[in-house]
């Protein structure tokens, strides 16, 4: 229609007059969608609730602005979720795994997280350190990284290490 940017431009400001940014309250629309979550692990839903605001704030410091990426994060994590509660460890962790699976997610999906080929995911780590307020590399779990950057979900992997990392033996 236009043959140059400069043609789109006299168009505009003699017909457009101006551009307005539409700013969608994230917040409200992540209310909505997990209000309507139809969960198949059960219990999920209610668990989303409970960690509304930690999903509003890692989507927030994500500054994607991508809602498929905010239900892949759902979508996903209910799939650790089932898995946790099948075990006797403590589901105290999980916000601080939510969280942290979230930024990892997050920072896949924007192209943002590629491991170093000398020194791994150590500087990926650090940048995600400042960008996310919460970050604790404590409860990065490395499987579900991998599940994360190449699709393969390891159940065993995943129990495997939540066991070593959060199984608190009573020592009385």
């Amino acid at each position: 229609l236009f043959r140059s940017n400069d043609e789109y431009k006299k168009f505009k400001e003699k017909l457009i007059s101006k551009t307005i940014k539409l700013m969608p309250d994230y917040d409200d629309t992540i209310s909505s969608i997990i209000n309507c979550y139809e969960e198949y692990a059960e219990g999920y839903q209610k668990f989303l609730l409970q960690n509304i605001e930690t999903i509003q704030g890692v989507f927030r410091e994500s500054k994607t602005e991508n809602l498929r990426s905010l239900k892949s994060l759902l979508i996903d994590f209910e799939r650790v979720y089932s898995s946790w509660i099948k075990t006797d460890i403590s589901q105290d962790f999980l916000p601080k795994v939510l969280y942290m699976f979230g930024a990892m997610l997050f920072a896949v999906k924007s192209g943002n997280y590629k491991e170093h080929e000398k020194y791994g995911d150590m500087f990926v780590d650090s940048e995600l350190s400042k960008k996310y307020s919460k970050w604790e590399s404590v409860y990065k779990l490395y499987s579900l990284k991998s599940w994360i950057v190449t699709g393969a979900w390891n159940a065993l992997d995943f129990r495997e290490e939540i066991n070593v990392k959060f199984n608190i033996q009573d020592m009385s």
